[in-house]
């Protein structure tokens, strides 16, 4: 096989599609729909209608699903819960420390 045949095919290896993308976009943005929440029991010092069980199974089921992107080296999902982990504990903790 020529060499420019190659580097072509190389090139189009390194490009990253719409949906490679978009699912890059949506690791980051999805996390930040839970910060409305956070933010409430932060900011009104109450947890009255937050359920502790809820976010504590979250941020459980977050912290599995970093643990396998970390081990697997699966970039878009050790984002996306790298940050649903660090919102929902920390939410979590406000629940704790307000309710």
């Amino acid at each position: 096989m020529p060499h420019h045949h190659l580097l072509a095919k190389s090139k189009r290896l390194n490009r990253k599609s719409i949906p490679d993308r978009l699912v890059y976009i949506a690791a980051f943005l999805a996390p930040l729909f839970e910060l409305p929440q956070l933010i409430t029991v932060y900011s009104q010092h109450s947890a009255k209608d937050v359920s502790v069980l809820t976010w504590g199974f979250f941020a459980l089921a977050s912290g599995t699903w970093l643990v396998y992107a970390i081990r697997h080296r699966i970039t878009p999902l050790l984002i996306s819960y790298a940050l649903f982990f660090t919102v929902e504990t920390v939410t979590f903790v406000g629940i704790l420390i307000y309710r």
